[in-house]
This record gives C-alpha cells, structure tokens and sequence, in this order.
C-alpha cells in the first residue's frame, strides 16, 4: 500500500502489470511494467530514481554484459539479459544491445525467449536452500554501497570497496566474477582475451586468473604470445571474509555463478561485512627479462589502445 492506502500493484492477466510508488515505500524504483502484447512480446519497464532511495546499478563501464532481474516478492522472476548482438557501450553513461544472439537468465532455471530484441523471462526453478540468485549488483533482495579508486593496468592497482549492504544478514551472499561466459578477459593487442581461473593463494587472500595474448614489440615490430593474468587480492579483509573455491558451495557453480572459479566469503557468519578488493593486470613479455610480470601500463606498445581488460563483478545471494 502506498501512503493514502492503496495498492501498489494494479492490473490483471490479459491487461498486464503496473506497479506504482511515487513515495518510496518499498525501494527507489518508482514505476514498473510487465506486458505482454497481442504478437506476444513479452516486455519489462521499470523507472528508479536516487530521490526515493540508493541506486547503484551503472550501466557496465568497462563491461560487454549484463543482467537484470525482476524478482517479485511472493511471485515469480524475470530476466533480461546482455551478453551478444550489436552492442553499444557509452562509457558507462548507456549501454544497449540489438538483436541478441542467445538468451539468458541471471538465477538459474529455463529460458524462454519472447521477443526478437533483447527480452527474456526465466522461472525460478525448484526451491531449494541452494538456489542463489544473482549474478546481480546490487545483490538480488538487497542493496550495498561501492567506491572504486586507482588503475588495475598500473603497479599500485585500482581498489573496489562494497559496504553498507542491507539487509545485514544473508542465508549466504557472495562477490565473485560475473558467471561465464562473462568472465575476466584481456589483451595487449586491442582485443579482450577470455582468462581463465588459475587458483587462490596468499592464505585464501588472492585470486589469479591467466591466460596469453598476441603482442607486438615496438623496437622490432617482433609478434610474441605471451602470458598475461589478473589478481584480485583482499586487503586487510575481516575475519571469515576470504576467497573460497566457487566449485565447493551447492547451488553455486555449477549454478547461477557456473564458471566464476572463486568467490569471496561475505557474510560467512550470515552477517555480511565490508571489504575492499585491489585489481591488477599484468604481463610478462620477453624485453623485461628477468623482471617476470610487469604491470599493463609498463608494457611497451606499438601505439594507443592496444591494452585492454574488462572485469564485471558480481553478487550471488540467498536471503
């Protein structure tokens, strides 16, 4: 009910959906629509708006995908998801994507296409204590603050920090990469090379993922394959905030977070805590002998936009 008493929700079935809260009473989304039209076009809208409450949803700056869920309290869940097609990123001021090529869901459970754009809708599958939802930010249910500082191609790194959440505790809620195929990836060649998940060292502190990718030295116009990877270390992290191996939590992976290799620990004791994350990429090319791994940034190259890196992280969560 809003603040004069009605509800929220209006319409039926063959009509469609709206939901209306002008005041903020459940959250800062303003307006939502589900429809479904006489061709059968199954289509979400939904306004929100920061006067209302948090908004922390960007579009993905860097980033090729994405995902949004319509959850409904008591009712059924809704995707769409990003992850092919003609897609157009504005530097984290809009993203779209045309004429998708596969479909998706952001929890598990069937797909069904509806609609030749970008539209999907997804059941939820049998309920189970197991069943994550997400990939999602914020998390599905939920809501947490962010500050992100730095450069993840230089030595210092760049540093995510996720705090704030609400509500405090979590059955189970995680952070970890956007499950595949929209995993890390990088290059030195102006193209992203998929990474793949390498381990967890440094006392469940440091993630690795790795792979190679064609380079070209510029005193010589030599072409080299070379190694490149990705860490994501926890700094100073609370006690029980570690990373784990994705593949050991049931529902997870495989699951809505199918392919992540890892995932930090947020709330191990069903509160979850802040914690802040440092990126570094780095590469080891054969003109830094013996430096080994050398940061992006220090790598020579044969001109501007040959170094590139995308991470989109990610929350998976039980209430």
């Amino acid at each position: 009910m809003n603040s004069k008493g009605k509800p929220l929700w209006s319409g039926d079935a063959n009509k469609g959906f709206k939901y209306k809260d002008a005041d903020g009473v459940n959250s800062a989304v303003k307006k939502a629509q589900l429809k479904k039209s006489g061709k059968g076009v199954f289509s979400i809208k939904f306004m929100a708006t920061g006067k209302l409450g948090t908004v922390s949803v960007l579009p993905p700056n860097p980033g090729d995908g994405g995902c949004v869920l319509l959850q409904l309290t008591g009712g059924d869940s809704y995707s769409v998801q990003f992850d092919d097609g003609e897609v157009t990123n504005k530097d984290g001021a809009s993203f779209k994507v045309k004429k998708p090529l596969s479909e998706g869901s952001c929890i598990g459970g069937s797909t069904t296409s509806t609609s030749s754009t970008t539209t999907t809708t997804s059941s939820p599958g049998p309920t189970t204590t197991t069943l994550f939802g997400g990939p999602a930010f914020p998390p599905v249910g939920g809501s947490a603050d962010y500050a992100f500082t730095g450069d993840a191609q230089t030595a210092a790194g760049s540093q995510l920090s996720l705090f704030n959440f609400a509500p405090s505790t979590w059955t189970a809620l995680y952070w970890g990469s956007w499950s595949a195929p929209s995993t890390p990836t990088a290059g030195l060649d102006g193209s992203l090379h998929a990474l793949s998940f390498a381990g967890i060292s440094g006392g469940d502190t440091i993630v690795t993922w790795q792979g190679t990718t064609p380079w070209t030295d510029p005193s010589d116009m030599s072409l080299h394959i070379v190694p490149i990877r990705l860490t994501i270390t926890l700094v100073s992290p609370p006690s029980g905030v570690v990373w784990v191996d994705s593949t050991t939590i049931p529902g997870l992976d495989p699951g809505a977070g199918t392919g992540m290799g890892a995932a930090v620990d947020v709330a191990p004791a069903g509160t979850a805590q802040g914690f802040t994350v440092k990126f570094q990429y780095s590469a080891d090319v054969p003109t830094d002998d013996p430096t080994g791994f050398i940061p992006f940034a220090n790598v020579p190259t044969t001109g501007g936009g040959q170094t590139q890196a995308s991470f989109s992280g990610a929350f998976y969560s039980q209430p």
